[in-house]
């Protein structure tokens, strides 16, 4: 019974040191005074550094409890990439940490950044056209419009936009 015990205790931990080391997201445990006691592999690439090198050295980001924080990380290509942090309290080895999970979130804000210059583009481009412009959804309610048309209609944009172009007209 002993030895079944210690061999399925063995199979779980070993279960749990596979998922930490092959998650995604890198993984640390940060005491109160902000030193980092656990890294998994992708929290050491994410910084840059060894296993040694990390455990031990003192974060240097302030540690918000559900706020994500965005951080510089280290790409596994050796560029820089932007990381999220985020953070929750735990007990560790029975003294009170912060677990942080780390997400790189390079792409999604490089995506990001892009539909907000396509978005501004399209805004000048809408603004200094100089005919009345309108886009409408597929049921014919104006979904947007330019400052020329408003002007034209003579009615504030939340008052225009929804509404049937036919009213207009």
């Amino acid at each position: 019974e002993n030895q079944r015990t210690k061999a399925a205790l063995q199979t779980r931990e070993d279960q749990l040191q596979t998922l930490i080391n092959t998650i995604a997201d890198g993984i640390l445990i940060v005491d109160q005074g902000g030193t980092v006691i656990y890294a998994n592999p992708v929290a050491c690439q994410m910084f840059g550094s060894t296993p040694c090198q990390l455990l031990q050295s003192h974060l240097g980001v302030a540690i918000a409890p559900q706020n994500p924080t965005e951080i510089t990380i280290v790409l596994p290509d050796q560029t820089s990439g932007i990381g999220e942090l985020k953070s929750t309290t735990i007990l560790w080895q029975g003294q009170p940490c912060s677990l942080i999970a780390i997400r790189d979130v390079t792409d999604r804000q490089r995506v990001l950044a892009q539909w907000q210059a396509s978005e501004e583009e399209y805004r000048n481009l809408l603004e200094t056209l100089p005919n009345l412009v309108w886009r409408l959804t597929a049921t014919g309610e104006v979904e947007d419009c330019n400052q020329r048309t408003l002007d034209y209609l003579g009615q504030p944009k939340n008052q225009v936009l929804g509404t049937a172009w036919q009213r207009f007209i």
